[in-house]
């Protein structure tokens, strides 16, 4: 939906950042740190959309779609069990690399003599 005021809120520190969707009704939020966060979507004569729990992880461009429907004010609709969206927006790969992983790499890989 046009113009809808979408928060994104960090469910560890309670930090939040806010846009306005555009005239398509998309919306971005840019350098999201790695965290699960709340993301609500609000627009007068609507309910207000909201989905709990979105993980966002290393790199990643995630989707997640939220659907306004014709409501009163103060009726909320709350999106749970979203599945994972395949990232169709961009060809960029993230992942992170524990230490045990990159030992056990670096011990595989013989010197040169």
């Amino acid at each position: 939906m046009p113009g809808a005021t979408v928060t994104l809120t960090s469910l560890a520190t309670g930090i939040q950042a806010v846009t306005i969707s555009n005239e398509t009704g998309a919306y971005q939020f840019l350098n999201v740190r790695v965290g699960t966060y709340r993301i609500v979507a609000e627009l007068a004569g609507f309910a207000t959309a909201v989905a709990p729990e979105v993980n966002v992880t290393v790199n990643a461009r995630q989707r997640v779609d939220l659907s306004l429907s014709v409501g009163g004010i103060g009726e909320t609709v709350q999106v749970s069990g979203a599945a994972r969206l395949l990232e169709s927006e961009s060809s960029d790969r993230g992942t992170v690399i524990s230490r045990e992983q990159i030992v056990a790499a670096t011990r595989t890989i013989a010197p040169h003599e």
